[in-house]
């Protein structure tokens, strides 16, 4: 028999069972989660060896491969999507191989429209976030790595192609790095308290959490063939912490690459955009900056709001705010629609559609006025993660 507690809330007691599994579950995640965290790299390769590489499944596909390879790594949530499939025809397209890993088990049809279009597809399970799935890539082209002259890793964390025109291996290519990301990121303290009306924009990329985003990255033969870029991914400990994974992954790898004396550089270079804005009009800034879009940052959205709003804003308020918004959001969020749109950027977050109402709305107008039919499969897409999990709207 279950009663209720007197008091000034309403408790029920004993408390229904499937609370009791939930808050157990919970607890015992959490004790998985710090356990992982802080466990070492023999006993984190136990684990993977162990536990979770007896699960991966590897298939073969219809391409070979070549000295070019890219890992796409997928989390299919919602089933095989049609953005999966245009980014897999643009990799080809570039003249890449794929090779897909996904976190989820797939259905026979999806499975073979991806094996048609690439050199394998690897079923593991979910777990490590995308570098765990980066991790599986590796351990299968290791073995024809001397063969390989560019690596890239592509995960669905964004849409991609917005323009299959543009290139985006090519001219990363062409930049001659060892390690080339689209952007980096963290160049700078993004809790400062930036005002660039006065202080020096400086990238730096010897801060300590200067990385670049994994959602695509470039490498050279000379970097995978080389014995740092084993020993990273063969003492890799994965995590299902996101934090964690980002520390060790997306900063560990830039990190270690730096660390090894590898070359390394960005598509879009955010060393530059201080001078560039820096030459655009008014009239031009105001555009750059309504188009922001700041997913997780309440008071950062508010200061773009009031910014707007001001009549007294002038070009150097503008360009303030566009900067603080890249030190603090990110290039890839804050500045996706003129990397897009003005610049030869390809890739758009996914994220902000179930972030928040307003980078959701943001992501909306863009993909409604970009001219080419893939954002009009990506808003198709965006639309239904949205109504399957509709974000909140900041407080009044």
């Amino acid at each position: 028999m279950r009663r209720v507690l007197d008091g000034s809330s309403k408790i029920s007691f004993p408390p229904p069972w499937w609370k009791v599994k939930r808050e157990a579950f919970r607890v015992g995640r959490q004790i998985d989660d710090f356990c992982l965290r802080t466990t070492g790299v023999a006993a984190m390769q136990l684990y993977l060896r162990h536990v979770i590489d007896p699960k991966v499944v590897r298939k073969a596909g219809a391409l070979t491969l070549t000295n070019r390879v890219a890992i796409y790594v997928i989390y299919p949530a919602n089933g095989l999507l049609p953005s999966h499939l245009i980014a897999l025809d643009y990799i080809r397209q570039c003249g890449y191989v794929p090779v897909v890993v996904t976190n989820l088990k797939l259905p026979a049809e999806a499975e073979r429209d991806i094996l048609d279009r690439s050199a394998a597809l690897i079923t593991r399970p979910n777990f490590g976030y995308d570098f765990g799935g980066y991790r599986d890539g590796v351990r299968f082209i290791l073995p024809h790595v001397n063969q390989i002259d560019h690596l890239a890793f592509f995960n669905d964390s964004t849409w991609f192609p917005l323009n299959p025109d543009r290139d985006w291996l090519k001219e990363a290519e062409g930049l001659g790095a060892d390690y080339v990301g689209s952007v980096s990121h963290c160049g700078m303290d993004p809790d400062g308290k930036w005002d660039f009306r006065k202080d020096p924009w400086v990238i730096d990329p010897n801060y300590r959490i200067f990385h670049y985003c994994s959602f695509s990255i470039l490498m050279s033969g000379r970097l995978v063939q080389s014995p740092e870029f084993a020993a990273f991914w063969r003492n890799y400990r994965a995590t299902d912490d996101k934090p964690t994974t980002i520390v060790r992954g997306e900063i560990g790898l830039s990190r270690m690459v730096m660390a090894s004396g590898f070359s390394h550089a960005a598509t879009l270079a955010s060393a530059k955009l201080g001078p560039l804005l820096a030459e655009l009009p008014e009239d031009h800034l105001r555009r750059i900056a309504e188009e922001i879009v700041i997913p997780a940052s309440a008071p950062l959205r508010a200061e773009q709001a009031a910014v707007l709003a001001d009549k007294a804003t002038d070009g150097p308020a503008l360009r303030n705010l566009i900067l603080r918004a890249v030190v603090k959001q990110g290039p890839a969020y804050a500045l996706a629609p003129f990397d897009i749109t003005e610049r030869t950027g390809n890739f758009l977050k996914k994220s902000p559609v179930v972030l928040n109402e307003a980078s959701a709305q943001a992501t909306f107008r863009f993909l409604e006025t970009y001219p080419s039919p893939e954002a009009k499969v990506f808003l198709d897409e965006a639309r239904e993660m949205y109504r399957r999990k509709p974000p909140q709207a900041d407080a009044a």
